[in-house]
């Protein structure tokens, strides 16, 4: 399997939402960096005011900032909504957010 992590947000944002996105990008250069060179995990900033995020964002029913693990297994993915998770400690408890993503990364790509 893969994992893409999916950071969406729009044109304007809060402190809170520059951590989701400061933290999930320190993950995936640093304690996942082996997996994202392996091409095991993908990292994308999608802004949901251009055409093209406005479309990604539309399949997955985004509106709003937010953070998503996308898994691809066998032609079928399974999308995994970690966007209040996110919220409630990315500026909070930083090495906590960072940790439980990084374990839910890699409990998926098993």
């Amino acid at each position: 399997p893969t994992v893409e992590i999916l950071y969406f947000h729009g044109k304007q944002r809060c402190k809170t939402c520059i951590a989701i996105e400061t933290e999930t990008k320190a993950l995936a250069e640093g304690e996942l960096a082996a997996e994202v060179k392996a091409g095991k995990v993908k990292y994308r900033v999608i802004d949901i005011t251009t055409p093209d995020g406005k479309a990604l964002a539309a399949k997955y029913k985004v509106t709003w900032s937010s953070l998503f693990l996308v898994q691809h297994q066998s032609g079928k993915e399974k999308a995994s909504n970690l966007t209040q998770f996110a919220f409630a400690n990315a500026r909070s408890n930083a090495n906590g957010f960072r940790k439980e993503r990084k374990d839910k990364v890699l409990k998926l790509l098993k």
